[in-house]
């Protein structure tokens, strides 16, 4: 049984947290907050699951499950709910807090809730989510006019001077829609006051901070719970009317969440290779852009060292003077200006001339780079800060040789970092944080930062990856605090240090991220379509089936003439086809089967009255009462004595006062002479059937005219006569009468009359063959016809009060343990003379040639199995077993006569095992053939019996000798059915051995499976 307490509250935090999880997967950029830091690096399995725990509880909502899987989807929910609830606690962003801390304990704390639990008749049946919503409100309320100050996250800057108004109108709210859920009931107007007045207070925040800052999530909660806020009053009083295991409901949530889930999955997988297509060009265009600018900087750097080594390339310079060089110094320095200084240092380190007018530096002996040239004799670039200007610069130096070619100083140069800067800013239009680091990562040049140079940038992820790689170029995705970063890099090739080019993600993926979210909301309003569509879809094909089962259960109450569906669906239109043809022919064979337990009644009763009496004049008189309650208005019955005279021996009215009509007849016994009417019958002995209209009829079967007056009073119109036939003699009639314009006989009345007739003629001749005392006649006809013919009916009823009693007789406590064995005994005979009359009915049948079979596929391994596990409760002495191949073997023949054979067999190994025993059934597949074996080690058969073992009433002398009861005709019917399965049947056994009696059957050809 569903809580319809909180539905809404399932529906409202399953659609919202769904809603979520796919906003995480088609939108995954709308989380990209420092809120959510816990979950990002797994945004699309947190998306996953909160679609899946969201669909989870709506399934729960809607179908109502086991309380155990109910619990699991409360708890899931409401765990997911606490969990984003944490991620806006550990930034202090109460208002999500408190919104998903409410909302997420209301979920746990609706389990109580769930159908196990009772609750006062006042509880509102919107109560869960509607005090849910009210908390919400009031503690966000509270928040906001208490603590303002803690709502300055750029989120709330469009709102920031509405805020304690918008405080203030969620505690109003809040309180209001808290008092509509006290017991007690408030005017219908006051309710949607509230409730309206709660609503637009959440529409309110929606409006002024989720809308502008296009948080979707504050949008779907407080604009979408507003919402649901609003219809409350409504919901209310139409929640009742859910049905949750209707096929509507069903077939509505599988068509809409068939149409939603590929969706979602579609836009997340194209949104997300979208990204990952953007984001590695992106990449790639940055590494090559770092590429460029480290060969720009390079060739920069070379073409001022190559100036240097033009200077020291001048003829004569070691010679020259201080002043003579600081004249050259300077007109290289004028034709670089990159450069700010060009220096001349001698051969032990010492300063000799500069380009500008600074005083000369101490000596760089010790300094490695000038220990390097001198070892190497080559040019050396390196970054470092100026000792001068203490700024980052890039200087190098080249060796001077005199004209021996020995090492006779160095010519150093620097270009401050702002001329790298300068490059780094060529291309601006891309919008990139550019900058240049030296192998230890301090700063030298940059762009699009405040970050002074000489700073040390080392443990910056695509720093620590350039200085670190064994490539001289590559790009890398990182995180920051202000979002994450796309970075390539470049190594310098002519100087120690690196470039790398930086970007915002959010920069590049800015268009993908609007894209995304236009694909969302377009997303969300095809799901509502596709909700909508389903329900309107479920409604179309779910209407006719709910017209066919309004029709069924009006048949059920008797009404056969409810309307049934006119269906388009052709399944639809079959099923209601086919109801219909159902029901014609129930309401056909109710009739029917009505019909035939009047007449079965009739006929039991009337055997009934046909038994109790060997006086068959008294009988046929009581029997004639029988008939005019059912069948007639009149009857009269004739009998022909010994010698040939009809006497009427009974002629009864339906209406005691017309009783002295049906008398008057008995004066006017037919005259076998006459032609027509009884007479006639008792000459062909078939029955007729006749209707007068006319005058001329009405004398043709009287004989006078006090006759005919009579028939006149009886008024005499339809009558039916049928002949009491005993042996081949006819031995009397029934007349039956209706009288005026009573509807005419038909053929089921006609096969009644005759029953009775055939019964009565039974009794007719009982009472003769009593009378003339024809003993052993008696003996014979008696048993074989009576019993076989007249006993099936009475006994059925005598089984099935049997079985009552036996029924009864366990749940009767006053019943002594001998009465119970008394009416066990009672319901064994019963059975056991069943047996007999219908093996005697075989026999008869089989001696007629009327041992009909209506043939199918039968499968003899099942069938056999089944018999043997029938039989082995009730042994006690001996072992039954099934053995042989496993089948299945299919036979073209009769169940319940192939049943009668297995029965027989394995009954008589038991029977004639008097010493218990092991009884083993084999199936074997011979060919086109299967073998049934049963093979017991009983008392065996002489073998001058076994040759006549088969016939009828034969039964060997060592079975008489042993006293075991029976009939001696069960092989013999067994023979017959088999042979007409077209099978044989032999015996193998040795006397105070055991028996084995092979069955050999063929199988039926195999179907063709298309």
């Amino acid at each position: 049984m569903h809580n319809l307490r909180i539905v809404i509250l399932q529906w409202a935090a399953g659609i919202f947290l769904a809603i979520v999880g796919a906003l995480m997967l088609v939108a995954p950029h709308q989380f990209r907050s420092s809120t959510y830091l816990f979950i990002r690096p797994n945004l699309p399995w947190w998306g996953g699951l909160f679609l899946f725990a969201g669909c989870f509880l709506i399934t729960v909502a809607a179908l109502a499950p086991q309380r155990s899987i109910s619990m699991v989807a409360h708890i899931v929910v409401g765990g997911a709910l606490l969990l984003l609830a944490s991620g806006f606690f550990t930034v202090s962003a109460w208002s999500g807090f408190v919104t998903y801390s409410v909302l997420g304990t209301a979920v746990l704390l609706s389990i109580l809730a769930l159908p196990s639990r009772t609750f006062p008749p006042d509880v509102k049946q919107t109560a869960a989510f509607a005090l849910a919503m009210s908390v919400l409100a009031i503690l966000n309320g509270a928040l906001l006019l208490l603590f303002p100050g803690q709502y300055t996250a750029q989120i709330y800057a469009n709102a920031a001077p509405y805020l304690q108004w918008m405080g203030a109108a969620l505690l109003v709210g809040g309180v209001l829609l808290g008092l509509c859920q006290l017991p007690g009931r408030l005017p219908n107007a006051a309710v949607w006051l509230f409730h309206l007045l709660a609503a637009a207070a959440l529409w309110l925040f929606c409006v002024m901070v989720s809308l502008p800052a296009r948080a979707w999530t504050g949008i779907l909660l407080y604009g979408g719970f507003g919402t649901v806020v609003a219809l409350l009053p409504w919901l209310g009083a139409r929640i009742h009317q859910l049905d949750t295991r209707s096929l509507r409901l069903r077939l509505a949530l599988l068509l809409a969440a068939a149409t939603a889930l590929p969706m979602i999955g579609v836009a997340a997988i194209v949104g997300s290779q979208q990204e990952r297509l953007a984001t590695t060009q992106a990449l790639e265009l940055q590494q090559r852009l770092a590429e460029t600018l480290a060969a720009d900087t390079n060739e920069y750097i070379v073409l001022h060292i190559a100036a240097a080594q033009a200077i020291a390339t001048q003829p004569g310079l070691v010679g020259m003077s201080v002043e003579q060089q600081t004249q050259l110094l300077r007109r290289f320095n004028t034709a670089f200006p990159d450069l700010f200084v060009f220096s001349t240092w001698d051969v032990a380190g010492n300063a000799l001339a500069r380009s500008d007018d600074l005083p000369l530096t101490p000596s760089v002996a010790g300094l490695p780079t000038f220990r390097q040239i001198q070892l190497t004799g080559s040019p050396v670039a390196e970054f470092h800060i100026s000792r001068s200007t203490g700024r980052p610069v890039i200087a190098f130096g080249v060796p001077i040789h005199d004209q021996a070619g020995q090492f006779a100083g160095i010519i150093s140069g620097a270009i401050d970092g702002t001329r790298i800067s300068e490059m780094l800013t060529e291309p601006g239009e891309l919008g990139l944080n550019n900058y240049l680091v030296d192998n230890d990562g301090t700063l030298i040049a940059h762009r699009g930062t405040t970050t002074k140079d000489g700073a040390n940038w080392s443990q910056l992820p695509p720093v620590v990856r350039m200085l670190a790689g064994t490539t001289a170029a590559g790009s890398m995705t990182y995180a920051t605090s202000i979002g994450e970063q796309l970075a390539g890099y470049a190594r310098l090739s002519g100087v120690s240090g690196g470039i790398i080019v930086e970007r915002p993600t959010a920069a590049v993926l800015e268009q993908i991220w609007a894209d995304r979210d236009q694909v969302f909301a377009v997303l969300l309003l095809v799901i509502v379509a596709a909700a909508a569509l389903g329900v309107l879809a479920a409604r179309y094909l779910t209407n006719p089936l709910a017209e066919l089962g309004h029709a069924t259960e009006r048949l059920a109450a008797g009404d056969n003439a409810a309307p049934l569906p006119d269906s388009q669906v052709t399944e639809t239109a079959r099923l209601a086809a086919a109801f219909g043809q159902l029901r014609h022919n129930l309401q056909a064979r109710t009739a029917e089967r009505d019909r035939a337990e009047a007449s079965l009644r009739f006929l039991a009763t009337a055997s009934d009255t046909l038994a109790r009496s060997l006086d068959y004049e008294t009988t046929l008189a009581q029997v004639a009462q029988l008939a005019v309650t059912s069948l007639a208005d009149v009857c009269v019955i004739d009998l022909k004595r010994a010698d040939s005279v009809v006497e009427r021996v009974a002629a009864v009215h339906a209406d005691p006062s017309k009783a002295h009509h049906a008398e008057a007849l008995r004066a006017f016994p037919p005259d076998l002479a006459r032609e027509h009417g009884i007479p006639q019958v008792f000459r062909s002995g078939v029955p007729l059937l006749l209707t007068i209209n006319d005058q001329e009829t009405f004398e043709k079967f009287a004989q006078n005219s006090q006759h005919l007056a009579v028939m006149r009073a009886i008024d005499t119109r339809v009558f039916m006569i049928v002949p009491l036939r005993v042996g081949d003699q006819i031995a009397g009639t029934i007349t039956l009468i209706r009288s005026g314009a009573n509807q005419p006989y038909l053929a089921d009345d006609l096969n009644l009359a005759s029953e009775l007739a055939r019964r009565a003629a039974v009794a007719v001749e009982n009472a003769q063959l009593y009378r003339t005392a024809q003993e052993a006649i008696q003996a014979r006809d008696v048993f074989l016809t009576v019993a076989a013919h007249e006993l099936k009916t009475p006994l059925t009823s005598l089984i099935g009060f049997a079985e009552i009693l036996q029924r009864r007789s366990g749940e009767e406590p006053l019943l002594s343990a001998r009465e119970r064995r008394a009416i066990q005994t009672v319901y064994q005979m019963s059975e056991r003379l069943n047996e007999l009359v219908s093996t005697l009915l075989d026999v008869s049948r089989i001696q007629s040639g009327q041992l009909v079979m209506e043939h199918s596929r039968v499968e003899l391994y099942a069938l056999v199995a089944q018999v043997i596990a029938e039989t082995r409760p009730a042994l006690e002495r001996h072992t039954l077993d099934l053995s042989g191949d496993q089948g299945p073997f299919y036979v073209h023949g009769a169940a319940y006569r192939l049943e009668q054979v297995v029965q027989n067999l394995v009954q008589n190994a038991l029977k004639y095992s008097p010493e218990g025993g092991r009884v083993d059934v084999c199936l074997l597949r011979r060919d086109n053939f299967v073998e049934m074996i049963v093979r017991d080690q009983g008392i065996g058969i002489p073998s001058a019996a076994q040759a006549h073992l088969f016939e009828r009433f034969y039964r060997a002398s060592n079975v008489r000798a042993e006293q075991i009861s029976g009939l001696g005709i069960g092989l013999y019917i067994v023979r017959e059915i088999i042979t007409q399965h077209g099978g044989t049947i032999v015996v193998e056994s040795t006397e105070g051995v055991g028996s084995t009696f092979t069955v050999s059957l063929p199988l039926a050809p195999l179907l063709n499976e298309h």
